[in-house]
């Protein structure tokens, strides 16, 4: 069996993929799927150990029905559909652990692309034509044309600042650009308007392969958890108090618990 439920706090929403068991020695593939896009989960692939699976995904499509779907040589499960709702925005650009995330309004430009070739002419003497040597053309790339209001910048600067590539999540149609990219972003720039009440900016980027596409996500930090106890040196639930929480539980409902529901 193989569900899939909404976690956390942050817009737009984390994704629990929870398998209630993969059988000992099997291998498995987690995979998403909305329409015609479909994506790995990160850490969506390993061998069963024949207990519970639990796995977070942040690369899912946004408004749409989304569907997963864990492949053993058993055959394919499929969890019920799954809406990811974001309406503050027409993008949400995040890191790719999903902890950071600012989300912009999208402006005309954005849908124009460009792709760069690898070719090379050669003049040879007595040809009219040149000779060539080419390789494979490069993905299609483009500039995030984007508004955004100046008491959220501090939040683009958090997502862009360690130079990583970045994870850009359409909530909108827009053109044949695809819903979710890992993109590198280089030289971001902006221009005021209105005395200070937003910025237009540029964003050229880049698509790149996802470089953590190996490593689980997390839906809950160690320090999230920590707050939820205390707030510097007061003390907001005793330890008692989340064990009492917990009472009752399996390790399996502890490993599949929401912690943004005691926020």
């Amino acid at each position: 069996m193989i569900t899939a439920t909404l976690v956390g706090a942050q817009s737009p929403q984390l994704v629990q993929v929870t398998v209630s068991s993969v059988p000992a020695g099997a291998a498995w593939v987690l995979t998403g799927v909305a329409g015609g896009f479909s994506w790995v989960v990160p850490g969506g692939q390993g061998v069963g150990d024949g207990g519970q699976l639990v796995l977070v995904d942040n690369r899912a499509p946004l408004n749409v029905e989304v569907t997963y779907a864990l492949t053993t040589a058993s055959g394919v499960d499929t969890s019920a559909p799954i809406v990811i709702p974001h309406l503050d925005g027409d993008m949400v650009i995040q890191s790719l652990n999903g902890q950071r995330s600012v989300s912009v309004i999208l402006l005309n430009g954005t849908q124009d692309v460009q792709m760069d070739d690898s070719l090379a002419l050669f003049t040879v003497p007595g040809r009219r034509q040149p000779v060539s040597r080419y390789s494979v053309m490069g993905e299609r790339r483009g500039t995030i044309r984007m508004r955004l209001d100046v008491d959220r910048t501090s939040d683009l600067d958090a997502v862009l600042a360690s130079g990583e590539p970045v994870l850009c999540r359409l909530a909108i149609e827009a053109f044949d650009l695809p819903p979710v990219q890992v993109v590198h972003i280089s030289k971001p720039s902006a221009t005021g308007f209105f005395v200070g009440l937003f910025r237009h900016w540029e964003l050229p980027y880049v698509p790149v392969p996802d470089p953590y596409l190996d490593q689980r996500l997390g839906a809950f930090t160690w320090d999230y958890i920590d707050a939820l106890q205390k707030v510097g040196s007061t003390v907001r639930r005793s330890g008692d108090v989340m064990e009492a929480i917990m009472a009752g539980r399996t390790w399996d409902e502890i490993d599949a618990f929401d912690w943004s529901v005691l926020a």
